[in-house]
C-alpha cells in the first residue's frame, strides 16, 4: 500500500466508535491501545522506509553516458549518484590499456584517475594533453546534472598532471555526425567536433578524422575550454608555434614523428616535436612556459614521388597529359649511395622508362620507347603467322645498355619465333625461327 493511502487510512477512523469504546472495561481498553499503537507505529516505518528506499532506487537509476577521447576513447554509462554502470572501449587503444581495470561500480571521479593513469602507463598521454569530454543529450538537457559532472571530471583531471586542456561538447541529433560516427567509430562527440570542422575546411574527411585530437580542437576556436595547467602553454599550442615558423601551410602533408613535453627536473620544460612533409624534416625545441622558439633544425628529405612523376613527365614533354599516362613501375631504389626513383609509365603511342635522383630530383637517365604492343604487332608482322598463336615471353631489356630492346617468344602449333625488337625505333635486331610439333 502507498504511503498516501496509510496516511489516509489513520485519519478515516470513525468518531462513534471511538465514543463507543468509552464502556468497554479498562483491560479491553488497554489491549485496543496498545493494538492501536502497534498499528499506528508499523504504518508510521512503511511510510519512513519507503520514503528510504525511493531516493536510493533514483540514485542509482542511469543518468546518461559520457564519452572521454584523447586518441583511446572510453565510454563510460553513470547513474545519477556518480557512479559507474558499465564501460565500453570505443577503439583497440582503450582496451588494450584499460582491458584489466574494474571500472564498473567506481565513482566517476576514481574512474577518470584510473583511466588516465592507465593511458599515462601506455604511453598514450605523452603526444597529447588535451582531453574531449562528450555528453549525451540526456546529460546535457538536464543542466544541474551536467555542471555537477563536469566538475567533478575537471577535479579528477586537474590531479593528474598530464591533461592542459579540457574540452566539453554536447552531443546532438545531428545526422551528418552520425553518419561519422558510424562509418569512422569514433565517438559522438568527436564526430560533432569533425562535422563544425568539415564545415569550415576543404580537407576530407578521413584526413580530419586521423588528425591528433589537439590539432582538431585548435582548429574549433568554438569550444568550451578549460585551460587545467596554467604552468605551460599547452601541446596544442606549441604545434602551431613551431609550425608557423617552419612555413608549413598544407597541413595535410604534415606528419608529427614525434611530439612530446620534457619536464624531468631541467630548468627550461620544453616541448620537443619533430615533424615532416614531402621534402623536409624539422625538428623544434619550444619552451614549455612562454612558446620561445629555444633550438630548430631543418633537415632535407628525399623528394617525394609526386614529384619525381612530375620531373619525369615535364622531360618526356607530358606535363599537360598526365590523365593520359599510365605508370606501371613507381619503386624506390635505396641500394645505391644515391637513391633514385625507377619509374615507368605509358601513353597510347610511346613508353617510359626514367630514374630520378631522389636527393636532388635530377634525371640520371630518361628514355622513350614504341609501345611494347606496337613491338609485338612488329615482330608477329615479319613473321607472318596469320593464325592464332601465344606469346611465352616479352619483356623490355634496358639494364643500361646502349640499345634497349624487347624481348619476345611466340608461338602457333607448329612454329617458336624469337625476336629482339629495338624499343627505340621498331628496327628488327634479331630473329628466330623453329619448327616444333604438338602431339594431340
Amino acid at each position: 500500500m502507498k504511503s498516501q493511502k496509510l496516511l489516509n487510512a489513520i485519519g478515516q477512523i470513525d468518531d462513534k466508535f471511538i465514543e463507543d469504546a468509552k464502556t468497554v472495561d479498562k483491560v479491553r481498553r488497554k489491549q485496543f491501545r496498545r493494538q492501536w499503537a502497534i498499528a499506528i507505529a508499523a504504518c508510521l516505518l512503511l511510510v519512513l522506509s519507503v520514503g528510504i528506499i525511493t531516493p536510493v532506487t533514483l540514485n542509482n537509476m542511469e543518468a546518461g553516458t559520457i564519452t572521454m577521447d584523447i586518441n583511446p576513447s572510453v565510454e563510460y554509462v553513470i547513474s545519477r549518484n556518480g557512479k559507474i554502470k558499465s564501460v565500453q572501449f570505443l577503439n583497440n587503444d582503450a582496451g588494450n590499456a584499460l582491458g584489466e581495470i574494474d571500472l564498473k561500480g567506481q565513482t566517476l571521479k576514481s574512474a577518470i584517475t584510473l583511466t588516465v593513469a592507465a593511458y599515462k602507463n601506455c604511453g598514450y598521454m605523452e603526444s597529447n594533453d588535451t582531453v574531449l569530454i562528450s555528453f549525451d543529450q540526456k546529460i546535457s538537457g538536464n543542466s544541474k546534472l551536467k555542471n555537477t559532472f563536469s566538475e567533478t571530471i575537471r577535479q579528477a583531471l586537474e590531479k593528474t598532471d598530464a591533461v592542459h586542456s579540457l574540452v566539453y561538447i554536447s552531443a546532438t541529433d545531428n545526422t551528418d555526425a552520425l553518419k561519422i560516427k558510424e562509418e569512422y567509430n569514433v565517438s559522438q562527440g568527436k564526430a560533432e567536433l569533425i562535422r563544425a570542422i568539415s564545415e569550415k575546411t576543404d580537407m576530407p574527411l578521413e584526413d580530419l578524422v586521423r588528425l591528433p585530437l589537439d590539432e582538431l580542437v585548435g582548429m574549433q576556436k568554438d569550444n568550451d575550454t578549460i585551460i587545467i595547467d596554467t604552468r605551460y602553454i599547452g601541446m596544442m599550442k606549441a604545434k602551431q608555434i613551431a609550425l608557423d615558423d617552419a612555413g608549413c601551410l598544407n597541413r595535410l602533408k604534415i606528419i608529427f614523428i614525434e611530439a612530446k613535453l620534457v619536464d624531468g627536473g631541467i630548468k627550461t620544460p620544453y616541448y620537443l616535436l619533430v615533424f615532416n612533409d614531402d621534402q623536409y624534416r624539422w625538428t623544434y625545441r619550444i619552451d614549455a612556459s612562454d612558446g620561445g622558439i629555444l633550438e630548430r633544425n631543418k633537415e632535407e628529405l628525399l623528394i617525394s614521388l609526386e614529384k619525381a612523376k612530375n620531373i619525369a613527365l615535364a622531360d618526356a614533354g607530358l606535363a599537360e597529359a598526365f590523365d593520359r599516362v599510365t605508370f606501371t613501375k613507381e619503386e624506390l631504389n635505396r641500394n645505391q649511395n644515391n637513391p633514385c626513383w625507377i619509374l615507368e609509365f605509358y601513353t597510347a603511342k610511346y613508353q617510359y622508362s626514367y630514374r630520378i635522383d631522389a636527393k636532388t630530383g635530377e634525371i640520371v637517365y630518361g628514355r622513350q620507347y614504341i609501345e611494347i604492343s606496337r613491338a609485338k604487332e612488329i615482330a608477329i608482322e615479319d613473321s607472318g603467322c596469320n593464325g592464332e598463336i601465344d606469346f611465352t615471353e616479352a619483356e623490355l631489356v634496358d639494364d643500361g645498355i646502349k640499345t634497349p630492346y624487347y624481348y619476345f617468344v611466340f608461338n602457333n602449333f607448329q612454329t617458336r619465333w624469337t625476336y629482339r625488337i629495338d624499343a627505340n625505333n621498331g628496327a628488327i635486331l634479331e630473329k628466330n625461327e623453329e619448327s616444333i610439333l604438338f602431339i594431340t
